[in-house]
């Protein structure tokens, strides 16, 4: 993971101080974009997730003393409306490092959030979830790897389960697709590999019979990919290497209502990094740029959740000395 650092604009300079006017506008006139800075308090706040459960939002991320620092917590916030949050619970662990929590509407009752636990200094990564049916009450945590290296950064719903795409943070040549028939079990299906040994953080979407994947490049300089697959086995994968501008930093992958697929992700867009919403065309795996929500310096990690009316997304962003996070409020109506 990055640290981009990027120095402020005159335009940058508004944002700030709109940021403490409570609600902000975009500042493209077209778009009807809400946000809200919904929770500060740690001293690094990032690498959010967004679900509905019963009727209300659920907001996941993980607080620690800096970006990169070995004591990571994972929060959760809960609201009515999408905008204002009040903390439920805080998940911790003396000695690893909570990162990259995802949370998950299971249905039947089951609110899922699963999170990489890692020891920086032994680079073990294990891999745990916890879920509760009242949004609050949470069961004990349950290591479903132990002594890995594999990162189970990514958590999709299909019709038969749950997949999960892994990378290795000390090895890059491909990824890892694991599939949970099971609540609480995972298994090693396939390989994802682009054949350009850059394989990062993944994100899965599930339309049909088709899974999409979108893949971040472990360094700048290098594509990142977007493609897909029809084969059960999960086995062979089309991806199609992407402008270095969507370098697809935190990629959330994810299908809407009108059956159209999007990214949500960190981009290079205009020599700045920034969390963008992009169309992706279903055949040719290409981005089309839709829109970016206020967001600079270190950002992005964004989650999804919509209603009838409206896509809400959350982030997180650097504005002045340190991270918060973010919800955006975009209609459908704003949205390709």
């Amino acid at each position: 993971m990055k640290r981009p650092f990027l120095k402020a604009s005159c335009l940058s300079f508004l944002l700030i101080t709109l940021l403490f006017a409570g609600c902000k506008k975009d500042s493209d006139p077209q778009l009807k974009v809400k946000y809200y800075e919904v929770w500060n308090k740690g001293a690094h706040n990032a690498f959010t997730d967004l679900t509905l459960y019963k009727g209300e939002f659920f907001l996941v991320f993980r607080e620690g003393s800096s970006h990169g620092s070995g004591d990571g917590a994972i929060r959760i916030l809960k609201s009515k409306d999408g905008s204002a949050f009040t903390s439920v619970s805080l998940i911790t662990d003396p000695d690893l490092d909570l990162r990259d929590p995802k949370i998950v509407n299971l249905g039947d009752s089951v609110l899922y959030v699963q999170f990489a636990m890692v020891n920086h200094d032994k680079k073990v990564v294990r891999n745990s979830m916890q879920w509760t049916k009242d949004g609050t009450s949470w069961t004990n945590r349950k290591v479903f790897t132990q002594n890995d290296t594999w990162w189970l950064w990514s958590v999709t719903k299909t019709d038969d389960g749950l997949l999960s795409v892994g990378y290795n943070p000390f090895q890059n040549d491909y990824n890892l697709i694991y599939r949970s028939k099971k609540l609480g079990e995972y298994v090693p299906v396939s390989k994802l590999t682009t054949g350009s040994f850059s394989s990062g953080e993944a994100s899965l979407a599930y339309s049909g019979d088709t899974v999409f994947c979108a893949i971040r490049a472990t360094h700048w300089k290098l594509p990142s990919y977007v493609g897909y697959t029809l084969d059960k086995t999960l086995s062979k994968w089309n991806c199609v290497p992407q402008n270095t501008e969507a370098i697809l930093g935190g990629p959330k992958l994810f299908t809407l209502p009108n059956g159209k697929l999007y990214l949500v992700t960190r981009s290079n867009r205009d020599h700045y990094m920034q969390t963008c919403l992009y169309n992706v065309d279903k055949k040719t795996m290409q981005l089309t740029y839709l829109l970016s929500v206020p967001s600079e310096g270190d950002n992005a990690y964004g989650g999804v959740a919509y209603t009838k009316t409206d896509l809400y997304i959350s982030y997180y962003s650097t504005f002045g000395p340190k991270s918060a996070i973010y919800v955006a409020k975009i209609p459908f109506s704003d949205i390709k």
